[in-house]
């Protein structure tokens, strides 16, 4: 079963079959996308989106049965008429869509089957097919669509926006102007947020974000679902959604977040206040820690025994290490490189103590990625290239080179509560807390009982020490929002779960030991429960915190 609609899955397979009927082997791959995946379908008018892979471009006598092919489907199932979008495509346009135009064959509501150039403006369909796209029939669309990168998915979305300045004019009757009111808001979303959701949950959010509009989109919702009716005044309605679309059109093409780091708030200095420091909250506490525990020198640890027992380890020792290596590089650097937006929009807060914290978290990643650099400058000595090395397998996800810097970079244009939580799950707890942690926990595995590379373990047991700290202010800043706004546990716990469920069947396909997932559950089962508990506390709880367990997190 495709969908948990019978009649939706009647007419994908009946699609399927006619069209394997007509292309035969040229048919490559069928996938789904749209409201059916992403969620809120409606099977009275939502669309039903579909994507054909094809080993070449279709040909005149093709083109010819497709279009009598999509006739017929029209008659046999006319509550589906003008409601099926479907897109044929060569496999050498998929892998190219990046640099070129490409001729497609394509219906979709309101347009009939037709031939027309497949540009950059349809970058961000096919990074959503690639990326979420359920197949149907033939390889995985991540086989057959080249990489496109989520900056590029994201300057394709704001290429819509400006182009909606003319498409506008072409959407007079009340279901055209509500199309384009909710994709509006979808395509606002989409810049604020960095992922694309339904036009209805868009919708429902942007009703939060645009008072002012609130009861227009409520129209749009409305006349969505409305028949056409000739009676209906179009125009009288046309020149407010105009107006909306031309308003939201500018806040896509004029956020750069310049004009938000560039607003200073009134300030009042807290040092010379009534209140002072607070040298009893937990970030402070993790502070002085910091002082004392965060000073050591990476240019201090001799690794001249590391050189030689790196020489006289087995090859395959060696290939396991420097996958360990190239992955805590790589991390290190992210991690110093995305952590600067955290620190700004805690200081914009007026979190002095918390920032105060943060400054001492960024320095110490800054130490560690020039560890790590030591280690493979000076004891696996390379001096190559490494990048493809560590580049993320075809379908998986490269958190370190995309979502990581998505989600701390949308804190500079906006640091709701909402993104705070997700950059502080992504980053504290799943790289920080369940990635770095496995790691040193399998580096513990392979040279603690030999009393091996002893420079690498002195480095390590700092970094863990310093990491311990970063996870504990994680749990605190996570526990402090959800103490102050409830309602994001129902986020929280979905994006963690979400998280580690990535990671776990990670672990399986690799054939990660069972003593390391099990290692990697305890961990994060216990700051998941940590957090948990802020459901239940007060404000100056969370602040005051645990001591035996900030003990036990920090060192």
């Amino acid at each position: 079963m495709v969908t948990p609609y019978s009649e939706v899955n009647e007419l994908i397979a009946c699609i399927l079959s006619n069209l394997q009927s007509i292309l035969g082997k040229k048919l490559v791959g069928f996938y789904l996308d749209g409201s059916l995946v992403i969620g809120d379908f409606d099977p009275h008018i939502s669309d039903i989106d579909l994507t054909a892979a094809l080993a070449s471009d279709i040909d005149e006598q093709e083109f010819a049965t497709l279009q009598t092919m999509h006739a017929d489907l029209a008659r046999q199932y006319t509550e589906w008429d003008n409601r099926i979008e479907v897109c044929y495509i060569s496999l050498d346009a998929l892998k190219s869509v990046r640099s070129r135009t490409s001729q497609i064959a394509n219906i979709s509501p309101g347009e009939p089957f037709h031939m027309r150039e497949s540009s950059k403006e349809w970058l961000s369909n096919w990074y959503l097919l690639r990326e979420r796209g359920v197949t149907l029939f033939g390889p995985p669309a991540q086989e057959i669509i080249e990489p496109i990168t989520h900056n590029e998915f994201m300057q394709s979305i704001k290429a819509h926006a400006r182009a909606w300045g003319e498409w506008i004019h072409g959407m007079h009757s009340r279901k055209g102007q509500a199309y384009a009111i909710l994709t509006m808001c979808r395509a606002l979303y989409t810049w604020r947020n960095g992922e694309q959701v339904s036009k209805k949950q868009a919708a429902l959010w942007a009703q939060q974000e645009l008072p002012q509009w609130s009861q227009l989109i409520r129209n749009a919702l409305q006349w969505r679902e409305e028949p056409v009716d000739e009676q209906v005044d179009d125009e009288a309605t046309f020149a407010e959604t105009k107006r909306f679309v031309d308003v939201v059109r500018d806040l896509i093409l004029q956020q750069t977040g310049v004009e938000y780091m560039t607003t200073v708030p009134h300030r009042t200095f807290t040092t010379l206040s009534k209140r002072g420091l607070r040298h009893d909250i937990l970030p402070m506490r993790l502070y002085h820690k910091a002082k004392k525990l965060g000073t050591w020198d990476p240019r201090d640890i001799d690794l001249t025994r590391d050189r030689q027992d790196w020489s006289a380890l087995p090859e395959e020792y060696r290939e396991r290490l420097l996958g360990l290596f190239l992955g805590f590089q790589a991390g290190e650097e992210a991690v110093t490189l995305d952590l600067t937006p955290l620190i700004i929009a805690v200081a914009r807060e007026g979190r002095l103590e918390e920032e105060m914290f943060l400054t001492t978290f960024l320095w110490e990643e800054a130490k560690h990625t020039e560890f790590f650099r030591r280690v493979l400058d000076e004891v696996v000595q390379v001096q190559e290239d490494l990048n493809p090395l560590r580049h993320p397998a075809p379908n998986s996800r490269d958190l370190f080179g995309e979502d990581l810097p998505r989600v701390m970079n949308r804190l500079l244009t906006d640091s709701s509560p909402e993104n705070q939580v997700k950059a502080s799950i992504l980053y504290n707890m799943i790289i920080e807390g369940v990635l770095a942690e496995t790691g040193y926990f399998n580096f513990a595995r392979l040279l603690g009982q030999a009393g091996m590379m002893p420079g690498l373990q002195q480095g390590l047991q700092y970094i863990k020490r310093d990491e311990s700290r970063h996870i504990a202010y994680g749990v605190f800043l996570i526990s402090r929002l959800v103490a102050q706004h409830p309602s994001l546990w129902p986020l929280v716990e979905e994006r963690m779960l979400r998280h580690f469920a990535a990671i776990e069947s990670n672990q399986r396909e690799n054939g990660t030991p069972e003593v390391v997932r099990n290692y990697a559950r305890q961990q994060f089962e216990k700051r998941l429960a940590r957090i948990a508990r802020a459901r239940q506390q007060t404000l100056e709880q969370v602040y005051s915190g645990d001591a035996s367990e900030e003990e036990a997190e920090s060192g």
